[in-house]
């Protein structure tokens, strides 16, 4: 039971970081790599709220959704709504998100260096008692934040004039364009979501695997794998196969190895895809 509380709040900080990346894929149709920069960028505008200004957790939690946010709309503007007219919009954007990651995590070690911090949060050094599982405060209280936002998200798209505008131009581009939705507005809304919840994702880890310029890697290299293992557009599947993988990875290095805590994920990865190459939570389609 204990290794299981891990694995689910582990898992809820992937399901987050997929949640973000397949709502700015389906809205720009480009692979966000640059997420991880912004998750970054998060995680060092809570620290220096909070350990440099004296500020609480909470509002450095806020600062680092809006530093993220704005890097995201400035990445919007500046990169990706060129990169989408290009004549190959998905390799052109896949080429501008890691250029995009590179020079975020690269700007961030000259001005920063390489050096480790840590997040200052009063929930780091309480230990929560129940049923036998010791889970510490800020571990609880990561996963649990992240699954509220992502219902708050999924509220968002099913409750509201925009949402349901972002849900058009997720099924049908060229059709919401008919009826007057904007893809630029949408686009731009997509990515400001997105980059704000990278955001509060880097505050929520920075105070339990520190905070250093290439932060955000693993967790998007985490978030892809489960977008893969979901099927690349079911966003309920996303969250399922995210816990699944956090479940895996807990239990994983606490019965084999935590030295190889970062294989497990694909090890996974490659099994499940060789019992459904299309997903798990996808539906076979035959082609004749």
């Amino acid at each position: 039971m204990q290794v299981l509380a891990n694995g689910l709040a582990l898992g809820a900080i992937y399901a987050l970081v997929a949640s973000c990346l397949l709502l700015i894929f389906g809205i720009l149709e480009i692979p966000d790599f640059a997420l991880g920069g912004r998750i970054m960028v998060g995680g060092y505008a809570g620290y220096f709220v909070a350990d440099h200004l004296g500020l609480h957790y909470w509002i450095a939690v806020i600062a680092a959704a809006l530093a993220a946010g704005a890097m995201g709309v400035v990445s919007e503007l500046a990169v990706y709504r060129w990169l989408r007219n290009t004549p190959s919009p998905l390799l052109s954007g896949f080429i501008g998100a890691l250029v995009l990651l590179t020079a975020t995590e690269i700007t961030a070690q000259l001005l920063f260096t390489a050096d480790f911090r840590k997040l200052p949060s009063p929930y780091e050094s309480n230990i929560l008692q129940f049923a036998g599982i010791r889970i510490t405060e800020q571990r609880l209280l990561a996963g649990v934040v992240a699954l509220v936002l992502i219902a708050a998200l999924h509220a968002y798209l099913r409750g509201t004039r925009g949402g349901r505008a972002m849900r058009a131009t997720l099924e049908d581009r060229r059709g919401a364009e008919i009826v007057g939705i904007s893809p630029k507005k949408t686009a731009m809304i997509a990515m400001l979501l997105g980059s704000c919840l990278a955001g509060v994702a880097g505050a929520l880890l920075g105070p339990m695997y520190l905070v250093y310029p290439t932060m955000g890697d693993n967790i998007l290299i985490k978030g892809l794998i489960v977008i893969v293992l979901a099927g690349m557009r079911s966003s309920l599947g996303a969250i399922s196969a995210a816990l699944l993988l956090g479940i895996a990875e807990s239990f994983g290095a606490s019965y084999l190895s935590v030295g190889f805590s970062d294989a497990y994920a694909f090890i996974f990865l490659i099994i499940a895809l060789m019992v459904r190459p299309n997903g798990l939570f996808t539906k076979s389609v035959l082609v004749r």
